[in-house]
C-alpha cells in the first residue's frame, strides 16, 4: 500500500531527484557494461534508446496522459530502426515494451497487468513497435542500398570522365589502376598478358589461371583463394592484361568487394574497345589520305612530267628519222635539248621525293648559302612559259642578306606560290615580289591582282587538298601546291601566311617568313642557277 501511495503522490521534486540519481546510475552502468569499443555496435543503440526514453517519459508522465507516453517509446524504436537494421529495432521494441509495462502500467514496478484495457494497450504497443521496427529497419537497408548505389554511380562517373581522355591502351590501364587505388584504398598494378611477373608459386598459379580462364582468381575469389593477391583479367576479344590487387598493409581489410572492381573493369574494357576502334578509324583515314595524296600528286605533276618527256621524245624521234638531213648544229641543238630536259626531269622527281620525305620527317635539309635574288631569278625562268601577258616585278631591299637554306626546296615553294598567283591574275595584270627585313627574318611578299582570299579561309588554304570555288582558288585545283610550300617553309623554321593586300591592290598577298642565320659565311654563296629545275 505504501508503494501504491507513493506511486500516486509523486511530486516534481521527487521526480527530478529520482531522475538525477537514475541518470548517474545508468551512465555508470552503461560505461561498465559497454566499453568504448562497443559504442559503435548497433545493439548498443537498441539498449540505450529505451533507457533514454524511460528517463524522458518519467519527466513528462505528470503532464501527459499515460497512453501518450508510449509514443516516446515508439519514437525510440523508430530511431533505432533508422540507424541500425531490423534485428536491433525488434530488440529495442521488446525492451521498450517491457520498460513501458514495468514503469508506467499499473501496478507499477512489476510486469503484472490487472486491467483488461491495459493488456490491450500494451499488446497494441508491442504490435505497433514491432511493425515500426521492422519497417524502419527495411527503410534503413533501402537507404543504405540507395546510398551505396549512389556512391558507386559517382565512382563510375569519375572513372568515365578520366577514361574519356585516354587515347591509348597504356593510358586506360594506368587510369584504371589509379582509380581503384584511390577508391578502394588498395595497391593495384597491371600486367600485360604476355608479361610474367616474379611472384610466389601460389600467386603465379593464380595469375596464369586468370589469363587462361578469363576469371578472377586469388584472394576473395572462388579459386586459388590462398594467393595473397587478387588477379582480375581485362579482356576484349581475349585477355590482354591482368590487374594484381593487394592490401596496402597487413592490417588493411582485404580483399575488397569484387563487384565494384568488376564494374570498373567493364568500363575500362569499353574504353579499350573505343581506343581500338579509334585507332582503326585513324589508320583507315591515314590510308585513305595516303591514296588521295598519291592520286593528287600524280594528277598534279602529270603536266610537269609530260612536258619534258614530250620534248625529249620529239627531239629523239627527229634525230632518228632525219639525222641524215639535219646539220651537225641542228643535231647538237636537239641533243642539248634532250639533255637539259632529262636533267630537269631528274631534278623535278628528286624534289618531289624530298618534299614527300619532309612530310614524313625523313628528309635531311641539304642547306647551303644562297641569296634570295638567286632563288627569285631561277623561279622567274621557270614561270616565264606560264605567263599570259602578265608581268612580274621584283622590288625591295638591296642587297639582301644571305640565307642558309635548301635552295631547291625554297625555290619550289616560291614557284608554287607564284604559279598560283599567275593562275588568278588576269591577262595584262602584274605580280609583285617584295623583299623586306623584320628583325631576324627575311620577308618575301607575293602580291597578285586576282580576286583575293576571304579572311575566314586564309588558314585553310594551306590544308592538304583544300580547294574552294571562290576567292584565290579554283575548283579544279588539287589543293597541294600551297600545302607543300607551307611544309617546306616549316621544315626551315619559317612559315607562309596571308596578309591584307596593299591599298593599291585588290588581290591576295602571301608572305614568306624565312629565318636568317645568326652569322654570315666567310665563303662565297652558291650560284643560284645550280638549283634550277
Amino acid at each position: 500500500m505504501a508503494i501504491s501511495h507513493c506511486d500516486d503522490s509523486w511530486t516534481p521534486g521527487v521526480i527530478e531527484c529520482t531522475s538525477g540519481i537514475l541518470t548517474r546510475f545508468l551512465a555508470s552502468l552503461i560505461m561498465n557494461l559497454f566499453p568504448p569499443q562497443w559504442l559503435n555496435h548497433p545493439y548498443w543503440l537498441a539498449l540505450a534508446t529505451p533507457i533514454l526514453a524511460t528517463l524522458l517519459a518519467t519527466v513528462v508522465a505528470n503532464y501527459l496522459p499515460i497512453a501518450n507516453v508510449s509514443l516516446i517509446y515508439l519514437t525510440a524504436v523508430l530511431l533505432t530502426a533508422l540507424h541500425t537494421h531490423t534485428t536491433p529495432a525488434i530488440l529495442c521494441a521488446l525492451i521498450s515494451f517491457l520498460t513501458y509495462n514495468f514503469f508506467f502500467m499499473s501496478p507499477r514496478f512489476t510486469l503484472e497487468m490487472i486491467h483488461q484495457e491495459e493488456i490491450l494497450t500494451v499488446s497494441f504497443f508491442l504490435f505497433i513497435a514491432l511493425v515500426v521496427g521492422r519497417i524502419g529497419g527495411r527503410l534503413r537497408q533501402q537507404m543504405l542500398l540507395l546510398h551505396s548505389n549512389d556512391k558507386m554511380l559517382h565512382h563510375q562517373l569519375q572513372l568515365a570522365q578520366h577514361l574519356s581522355s585516354c587515347l591509348s591502351q597504356q593510358a586506360v590501364l594506368d587510369t584504371l589502376c589509379q582509380h581503384i587505388n584511390q577508391v578502394l584504398k588498395v595497391n593495384c598494378q597491371h600486367y600485360l598478358a604476355d608479361q610474367t611477373p616474379t611472384l610466389e608459386p601460389a600467386a603465379q598459379t593464380a595469375f596464369q589461371s586468370a589469363i587462361q580462364h578469363a576469371q578472377p582468381c586469388g584472394a576473395g575469389a572462388s579459386s586459388f583463394s590462398q594467393s595473397p593477391y587478387l588477379f582480375f583479367p581485362i579482356q576484349i576479344d581475349s585477355v590482354i592484361a591482368v590487374l594484381m590487387i593487394s592490401a596496402k598493409a597487413e592490417t588493411s581489410p582485404f580483399p575488397p568487394t569484387t563487384i565494384l572492381i568488376h564494374t570498373f573493369v567493364q568500363q575500362a574494357e569499353q574504353a579499350l574497345r573505343q581506343c581500338t576502334l579509334m585507332n582503326s578509324l585513324q589508320q583507315e583515314k591515314m590510308n585513305k589520305e595516303r591514296e588521295m595524296l598519291r592520286s593528287a600528286l600524280l594528277s598534279s605533276v602529270s603536266h610537269d612530267l609530260r612536258t619534258p618527256l614530250a620534248t625529249m621524245i620529239g627531239s629523239v624521234s627527229t634525230l632518228q628519222a632525219f639525222h641524215q638531213q639535219l646539220s651537225v648544229d641542228d643535231q647538237q641543238e636537239l641533243l642539248t635539248a634532250v639533255l637539259e630536259e632529262a636533267k630537269r626531269l631528274n631534278r623535278y622527281v628528286q624534289n618531289l621525293l624530298d618534299m614527300t620525305r619532309i612530310g614524313h620527317g625523313e628528309l635531311k635539309l641539304e642547306r647551303d648559302w644562297v641569296t634570295i635574288e638567286d632563288i627569285i631569278n631561277v623561279t622567274l625562268k621557270r614561270t616565264k612559259p606560264l605567263l599570259h601577258q602578265q608581268q612580274i616585278h621584283v622590288t625591295g631591299i638591296q642587297p639582301t642578306p644571305l640565307l642558309y637554306v635548301h635552295p631547291a626546296l625554297i625555290e619550289q615553294a616560291l614557284f608554287n606560290v607564284v604559279e598560283n598567283a599567275i593562275k588568278f591574275t588576269p591577262a595584262g595584270g602584274a605580280i609583285e615580289l617584295q623583299t623586306a627585313l623584320q628583325e631576324n627574318t627575311l620577308l618575301l611578299r607575293v602580291i597578285d591582282e586576282g580576286p583575293g582570299i576571304p579572311k575566314d579561309e586564309r588558314e585553310q588554304i594551306f590544308d592538304m587538298f583544300y580547294t574552294v570555288s571562290r576567292g584565290d582558288r579554283k575548283p579544279h585545283g588539287t589543293g597541294l601546291g600551297l600545302a607543300i610550300s607551307q611544309s617546306i617553309l616549316r621544315a626551315h623554321g619559317g612559315l607562309i601566311d596571308v596578309s591584307d593586300p596593299p591599298a593599291s591592290h585588290n588581290g591576295a598577298t602571301l608572305v614568306f617568313h624565312i629565318p636568317l642565320p645568326t652569322q654570315q659565311p666567310t665563303e662565297e654563296p652558291v650560284d643560284g642557277a645550280d638549283s634550277d629545275h
